[in-house]
């Protein structure tokens, strides 16, 4: 399911340009959260990235978000094949 959550809802709301989704992994001892973003190019990630970080609704969220966070760590990849 696309663009559910808190998280989703606020990025499309403010512009982020990217097709994005909230992912859970509810399997294990801990919850994994992933907020995953595709973009046509690394350009237009960098200039999406730079308007929604520098507004101040994403900032609060984001905040929140960290308090309650233990760890993290950004992938960026290359789509290779889709179906």
């Amino acid at each position: 399911m696309s663009n559910n959550g808190c998280g989703g809802l606020l990025a499309k709301r403010l512009g982020f340009a990217g097709k994005s989704r909230v992912l859970t992994d509810l399997v294990g001892q801990f919850y994994t959260i992933v907020f995953e973003t595709a973009f046509e190019s690394l350009g237009d990630f960098e200039t999406s990235a730079k308007k929604i970080m520098s507004n101040a609704e994403w900032q609060s969220w984001y905040q929140k978000i960290s308090a309650i966070t233990e760890s993290g760590h950004r992938e960026i990849l290359n789509v290779v094949a889709e179906q």
